[in-house]
């Protein structure tokens, strides 16, 4: 199916080809975008650098899911969960996942936090000690776990993300894009630009987890 890119198409034309292999484009949240395409939008709408820009498109490229991806995660993410908690989950709160997965949750955010995110979050030991010390030191009931833990994971979240454009950097998953810099209006020498825009951690805002709380369970 053809589609609209939101950064080139004009009068009309649908130049996005989802069928299409060779068609490199991004899923956002007002619609699709070429690659190189987003890579300028955030550039010029978020201020970031051209390096930070072609990170964080390819992060967002690799958490784009199939169906049937979405699917096998999502199975994955609640056979996680009902192992974690030791409970099967209540419909409730498997509904709340689908919102949050397709951005429809908009008492949190309105942006998509997909199965696979979710899922690499629950899977890291470290998170995991970490809410149950977070649970422990506000006195908090098993009973009422998944919607606490799930109010911290939202806490966590921007920090995931940024752990994950850290690991790009220097991963296999970014070497093609790396090495396709030119093909997408990039600069190599600014790259290495002496003042890095650190637009995640100017962004960050201080998230109170009683209020999230408040916010799921509402």
């Amino acid at each position: 199916m053809l589609y609209k890119c939101q950064g080139c198409d004009t009068d009309g034309r649908k130049t996005i080809d989802d069928g299409d292999p060779e068609c490199n484009f991004i899923k956002a949240k007002n619609g699709r975008y070429h690659y190189n395409c987003y890579i300028e939008k955030l550039m010029k709408t978020k201020k970031m650098s051209k390096e930070d820009a072609l990170i964080e498109t390819e992060r967002i490229k690799q958490t784009m899911q199939t169906v049937v991806e979405a699917e096998s995660n999502k199975k994955r993410l609640q056979a996680l969960l009902t192992e974690i908690y030791g409970q099967e989950l209540p419909v409730y709160f498997c509904i709340k996942l689908a919102k949050i997965t397709n951005g429809t949750y908009k008492k949190i955010t309105s942006e998509k936090i997909s199965y696979k995110e979710l899922l690499e979050m629950y899977s890291n030991g470290k998170m995991i000690n970490k809410l149950d010390k977070v649970a422990f030191g506000s006195s908090i009931d098993n009973a009422d776990r998944l919607d606490w833990d799930l109010a911290v994971m939202f806490n966590e979240y921007p920090r995931y993300v940024k752990h994950k454009k850290k690991m790009l950097k220097g991963s296999e998953d970014l070497k093609e894009a790396l090495e396709n810099i030119r093909k997408y209006k990039i600069d190599p020498k600014d790259r290495f630009e002496a003042t890095r825009r650190q637009t995640l951690e100017t962004n960050k805002k201080s998230v109170s987890i009683d209020s999230l709380v408040d916010d799921i369970l509402g």
